[in-house]
């Protein structure tokens, strides 16, 4: 939702881009409407169109738009929630269940000028962080780990279902269910991953033009592939090194429709991600505390503030990062497939 439009979906998974004029109440998240109107295809995608999946909008002329009394806890809880204060709708709730009133408000910009809020987005940090706390606080007395679903699926049903939450979400259920079944199972990430891609495609076929979601596949399959191990076995170094690939690859891509780049982004991910990752633990202990989050709403947006006033940022031609890009990407594939290729030309030269 933002000032001037709200995106609803129908059953059949179809997002709708409604203009806000058409609409005579104030919609709350999860809220059942029912809506007549002639539905068209968005035609040309801009910058912010790659990053979403909005294939269709409705159109202004006779639309009528009514609510519909349905008894969805998530409605009470975010109706509740959304307007007690202007800190809940700024900050809390998009950062800990990922809905927001209007992407483009002046925090949401800055952290993108920082480079900071599409590894947050694309990482859905809120979700993983959230399924941390669960796991650590039930696994120890459900070794079977069937709380632990239960009260992740429940999150999951609350947040907000982006590319990067769904992957995240059955990646992580697939994870439990060697313990909940209590036999060991080996499971192929690369086509369970593959298989969640086409089956997301099939489901949201305009996400094919979406450069989030393939920053999201590439990202599952570099993850997989290159960082597979314990973490706290890992020399720092080579964390470091996992990280700086990860932070490379992904402002890569999404800078390939963008004509600036902060040269202190990997210096503010490293800051701000273990960062917000303390903040949304904080702001989901203290929920119902409002003053305690409205104070720590206040404090990240000052922060937040100084590190934006310090940002450097270079502007380029697209055309020519695109062809360095290119020339990188080349010399990195180059170098994974070396040994293979180089067997393949002696194979052939023999």
């Amino acid at each position: 939702m933002n000032d001037k439009t709200i995106v609803a979906e129908d059953w059949l998974l179809r997002k709708v881009t409604i203009h806000r004029k058409n609409i005579n109440f104030n919609p709350v998240f999860f809220q059942w409407i029912n809506l007549k109107g002639i539905l068209s295809r968005s035609t040309g995608f801009d910058e912010g169109s790659y990053l979403v999946n909005l294939p269709y909008f409705v159109n202004s002329p006779n639309v009528t738009v009514s609510s519909i009394s349905n008894y969805d806890l998530r409605v009470l809880f975010f109706s509740h929630y959304w307007n007690k204060t202007p800190e809940y709708h700024k900050l809390v709730i998009p950062l800990i269940f990922g809905f927001a009133e209007n992407s483009s408000n002046a925090l949401a910009m800055k952290l993108s000028e920082m480079g900071v809020v599409h590894l947050i987005v694309v990482s859905s940090l809120h979700f993983m962080t959230i399924f941390t706390i669960i796991y650590m606080l039930f696994s120890k007395i459900d070794k079977r780990c069937f709380l632990v679903f239960i009260f992740i699926t429940i999150y999951f049903l609350f947040t907000k279902k982006g590319i990067s939450v769904i992957r995240s979400y059955f990646m992580l259920t697939l994870l439990l269910f060697p313990k909940m079944i209590n036999k060991p199972i080996k499971i192929n990430f690369q086509m369970w991953l593959f298989i969640f891609g086409v089956v997301y495609l099939c489901a949201f076929p305009y996400a094919f033009m979406s450069l989030g979601f393939w920053i999201s596949v590439v990202l599952s399959f570099i993850t997989k592939k290159y960082f597979s191990g314990t973490p706290d076995k890992k020399p720092k170094i080579q964390i470091f090194k996992d990280y700086l690939f990860i932070w490379f690859i992904t402002s890569s891509l999404i800078y390939i429709l963008k004509q600036q780049i902060s040269l202190l982004s990997l210096l503010f991910n490293i800051v701000f991600i273990p960062y917000f990752e303390v903040l949304i633990v904080l702001m989901l202990l203290f929920f119902p505390f409002v003053e305690i989050n409205n104070l720590l709403t206040n404090l990240t947006i000052h922060i937040i503030d100084f590190a934006y006033n310090g940002n450097i940022l270079l502007m380029f031609d697209v055309k020519i990062f695109s062809v360095i890009l290119g020339l990188f990407s080349y010399r990195w594939i180059i170098s994974i497939y070396k040994k293979k290729t180089n067997y393949c030309i002696i194979k052939l030269w023999n």
